[in-house]
């Protein structure tokens, strides 16, 4: 955060009081696994998904355990976002650029392999690209405005997100949105499981 390393903040109420610790080294995108053996894994990166593990009390990097854990080759993106459910690992991720992919790597342990399959594409839930600045360094005005182009898709498709389950059993997606001047907005997709798999 803000070229600081990675913060920690803690509390056993939402309200606080909040303790906080920092991590020397960065990690990108980086999503935090509990996993049931009581081991805490952060897992970061682009293309290249990067696996770690923290000590218990989550104030640094368990040396001698920093790895690759999913190649560059199957197709994985950035933004992880790390499950485990019912005894199966799940990374879903996002393909950085104009059309977004959303990505999902499934195994039945952490080691794989690793399945990749495409979950999420061409979605931007028919909203159209809107007015943007032609040159979004310059800060003083006049401003320059590129139209919008009905044909385009870019930058409104779902990004960067993950997963959650609902008391009622109900599956969920989350993803963000990148609406130009508005920022980025989250969006819920239903998720459905084929062959009963999880």
């Amino acid at each position: 955060m803000n070229r600081f390393g990675l913060q920690v903040f803690r509390a056993t109420d939402p309200r606080g009081p909040w303790k906080h610790n920092r991590i020397q080294q960065g990690l990108h995108d980086l999503s935090v696994l509990f996993d049931d053996d009581g081991k805490i894994y952060a897992v970061y990166g682009a293309r290249n998904i990067h696996i770690v593990e923290l000590n218990e009390d989550l104030t640094d990097l368990i040396p001698g355990t920093d790895r690759v854990l999913i190649e560059a080759s199957l197709g994985m993106g950035e933004g992880s976002h790390i499950y485990r459910i019912k005894s199966r690992y799940y990374i879903v991720s996002a393909i950085p650029g104009a059309h977004v992919p959303m990505k999902c790597a499934r195994a039945a342990q952490l080691t794989g392999p690793w399945e990749v399959e495409t979950i999420s594409e061409a979605e931007s839930l028919g909203i159209g690209q809107g007015y943007r600045l032609k040159n979004n360094r310059n800060v003083n005005p006049p401003f320059e405005l590129t139209a919008p182009d009905p044909s385009e898709r870019h930058d409104l498709d779902l990004h960067q997100g993950g997963i959650i389950d609902t008391p009622s059993g109900e599956w969920w997606g989350f993803s963000m949105q990148d609406h130009n001047s508005v920022g980025r907005l989250t969006s819920l997709s239903p998720v459905t499981w084929q062959n009963g798999l999880r």
